[in-house]
């Protein structure tokens, strides 16, 4: 099991919301795949989970004129 790089607790695979500010807009990316200290609730993202977070951002800032924007990860992932 891996260890919190703050605190050292455990770490355990969880679930997150990622929030990101475009300007004026907001996109709001819920059931995103993370680890989890348990010991300090510290979120860690993994390097292919970054990515598709960047590709969903890319692709609201391209195609959507909507202020905010509520998106599922695994929806996302999925189409």
């Amino acid at each position: 099991m891996d260890k919190c790089f703050f605190c050292k607790g455990d770490k355990v695979n969880s679930f997150t919301t990622h929030t990101v500010d475009i300007g004026n807009r907001c996109i709001v990316i819920r059931h995103v795949p993370c680890d989890e200290c348990v010991q300090c609730g510290e979120i860690t993202l993994g390097g292919d989970v970054m990515m598709e977070l960047e590709a969903i951002v890319d692709e609201f800032r391209s195609a959507s004129r909507a202020e905010v924007a509520i998106m599922s990860y695994s929806n996302e992932k999925a189409a």
